[in-house]
């Protein structure tokens, strides 16, 4: 409670989070906006930026890692390099989707440093998404706050699952359909 009325500390928090967890990151900075211990403009800039600088710093170790037999030890190098072919074609798509496939963006932006995708593209591409990916969380969670206050917690909670079933069916059902487990279950068996 000390720090409630402070937002740099605040957001110094959110920032070590975001490093950890995104998305638990952007639904704290969310909450704090709706209780209004957060200003929201200055909120809405810093969680992109928090995300954009936690996802540079997990390609860079994967970058590194391509040359550094210590580093390497912590990369699963022969799930990135089965991957790399099929990632080639489709590396904008799985970048932008790693965003909403929670648990899928430390091996994917590890990888995608590991693979050497050109910096320039992975720091536009990973920008636009995390932006998107952020604010439209955070809109989501500031919203369905107020909501909440008004209908009541079982209310909300059915809002708030349906929500999420929406928003993470097309990344599953992308992931689902894609050919990427069968190249890593055809080149297990090889």
């Amino acid at each position: 409670m000390t720090v409630s009325g402070d937002p740099p500390t605040l957001l110094a928090g959110i920032f070590i989070l975001s490093l950890f967890a995104d998305s638990a990151a952007t639904i704290v900075a969310a909450l704090l906006v709706a209780q209004g211990l957060l200003p929201a403009g200055v909120t809405a800039l810093a969680v992109p930026l928090f995300l954009i600088v936690g996802d540079g710093a997990l390609y860079l170790f994967g970058a590194l890692a391509g040359n550094n037999i210590l580093l390497r030890r912590f990369v699963p190098t022969r799930h990135i390099a089965r991957a790399a072919a099929w990632l080639q074609d489709r590396r904008t798509l799985v970048l932008a989707l790693a965003r909403a496939l929670p648990g899928s963006r430390t091996i994917v932006f590890v990888g995608f440093g590991y693979l050497r995708m050109p910096v320039v593209h992975f720091f536009v591409v990973n920008s636009i998404g995390a932006t998107l990916w952020s604010l439209t969380l955070m809109l989501l969670v500031t919203l369905s706050a107020g909501w909440f206050e008004k209908t009541g917690p079982l209310a909300s909670l059915a809002a708030g699952l349906v929500a999420a079933m929406l928003m993470l069916l097309p990344a599953f059902l992308l992931a689902r359909r894609s050919d990427l487990r069968d190249v890593l279950v055809k080149q297990k068996d090889d």
